[in-house]
């Protein structure tokens, strides 16, 4: 019975113990692959123009699949900023975009056990003033592009073809 014993107990004890490590490292894994969705989501919250917001929004359904937590709230803020507000009710729909963003990221720190309240995440960004400047800089730039397009068109329009 004794040998028996031991000889279950080499073979099950490095097997449990293998068992047991893989466990642990899925869970890392997964904890590590969630934090850092959290992070690119805190990171960004206050520029959603930029491809980091995105593509953490985007892993969202991946990270927290089935989490009843955070699903309906991902869901609540992609139908937000999906909907187009009519004129005059531009800020509301802001205001309600950034309260289920807020939402959104609370319940993912909550879900991974992280000490941030929602007053933090909405009001506790830093943005410098030179990454803003340089940002709102790009898009006048882009949008000058479009109206400098849309002359050229209207100057060529009126040239003759035998000029042009």
């Amino acid at each position: 019975m004794e040998a028996l014993a031991t000889i279950a107990a080499i073979i099950i004890g490095p097997l449990a113990a293998v068992l047991i490590t893989n466990r642990i490292e899925i869970r890392r894994r997964k904890f590590e692959s969630r934090s850092h969705i959290l992070r690119m989501l805190l990171n960004t919250r206050g520029l959603p123009g930029d491809p980091s917001w995105s593509i953490a929004i985007n892993s969202v359904p991946i990270e927290f699949h089935g989490e009843t937590d955070v699903m309906p709230l991902w869901r609540n803020y992609l139908q937000a900023v999906r909907f187009k507000p009519s004129p005059g009710n531009e800020e509301a729909h802001r205001l309600d975009a950034v309260s289920k963003q807020t939402a959104l990221i609370f319940s993912i720190a909550k879900k991974l056990k992280y000490s941030i309240t929602e007053n933090d995440i909405q009001n506790e960004a830093y943005y410098s003033s030179g990454y803003i400047e340089r940002d709102n800089l790009m898009l006048d730039s882009w949008r000058a592009l479009q109206r400098i397009a849309h002359c050229q068109e209207e100057f060529l329009k009126r040239i003759p073809a035998t000029q042009a």
